[in-house]
């Protein structure tokens, strides 16, 4: 799936039916990836690419833990990831 960062992913209540492994290729991510697709990645435990790097595995990171992506930090808050600053 190619998708703009910019957006939300509206149809992300299809992909329940979804029986395969989504690749999501986010265009625009030079300012930060959008929380949306890192949490319906880690959800759905589908991979994200961006021009810099492969996001897979998400599913594994536990609560309280940061990854870096492209000089962005984003923590497994609540469930969900949330940006932050830095580590």
């Amino acid at each position: 799936m190619v998708a703009d960062n910019f957006a939300y992913p509206r149809d992300s209540d299809l992909l329940r039916k979804f029986s395969g492994n989504l690749r999501i290729i986010l265009c625009g991510t030079d300012f930060g990836v959008n929380t949306d697709y890192l949490n319906l990645a880690r959800k759905y435990d589908f991979t994200v690419y961006t021009i810099h790097k492969d996001l897979y595995d998400l599913i594994k990171l536990d609560e309280g833990e940061s990854i870096e992506i492209e000089d962005n930090y984003y923590k497994i808050q609540n469930g969900k990831f949330v940006r932050y600053s830095s580590i």
